[in-house]
């Protein structure tokens, strides 16, 4: 009987164990989306940019790229952007992100793969 239960136990901690970091994103749909703004956030200076509402393009990359990301990790880090989706339902989505890593609610990041996705994101919608 407690080798059963041993044997139980470990293929539960296993299956855990090999769960962890394998997270998916919680997808967007593109058609619930009323608009993305981009808030470039800057810790020194005392005046911000103002904030930029994301083209149909640069919104529904971003929403490619986050729906088709699959890496993950837990990070702490000072984030450059912050994300708004503002969804049709009126309820609303925020992200934080750095250089190609972001995340949602919790430290929980996904890596979008390009190093200056966002710096790029920013740039192109000015």
């Amino acid at each position: 009987m407690m080798t059963l239960q041993k044997t139980l136990q470990i293929t539960i901690l296993c299956l855990f164990f090999a769960s962890c970091g394998q997270l998916n994103p919680n997808p967007i749909a593109i058609n619930d989306v009323d608009s993305l703004v981009i808030y470039y956030h800057f810790p020194d200076d005392t005046v911000a940019p103002p904030p930029r509402k994301l083209s149909l393009i640069s919104t529904k990359k971003f929403i490619d790229t986050w729906n088709s990301s699959h890496d993950s990790e837990q990070r702490k880090y000072y984030p450059n952007y912050f994300l708004t989706i503002y969804l049709k339902n009126k309820t609303q989505r925020e992200f934080r992100a750095t250089e190609q890593v972001i995340k949602e609610q919790t430290d929980e990041s996904f890596d979008f793969g390009e190093k200056d996705f966002f710096d790029k994101l920013w740039e192109e919608n000015k």
